[in-house]
């Protein structure tokens, strides 16, 4: 995770984030003031670089791994959300 930019005291909001998977990485870029929300996704083995995104592709593997990469943002961020919201 890279979350410099991110205040301390409240929810990840400027950040990116990865999940590697034996030979796989899903990548999340989330940079609203430049209106950026991005995924990526290598296979590290084949592309070790890491130049070619297989995410428009959506293999299952990387909707897999999203989820769980999702699932973490959120569960760092609820510390932060209010009552009733």
């Amino acid at each position: 995770m890279d979350a410099r930019t991110n205040s301390s005291f409240g929810p990840l909001t400027n950040f990116s984030i990865s999940l590697t998977r034996e030979h796989h990485r899903l990548i999340h870029y989330v940079y609203p003031k430049l209106n950026y929300d991005r995924y990526e996704f290598y296979d590290l083995d084949a592309d070790p670089e890491e130049l070619k995104d297989l995410y428009p592709a959506s293999p299952a593997l990387a909707m897999d791994m999203k989820s769980e990469l999702d699932q973490k943002v959120v569960d760092v961020n609820r510390p932060f959300q209010r009552s009733g919201l």
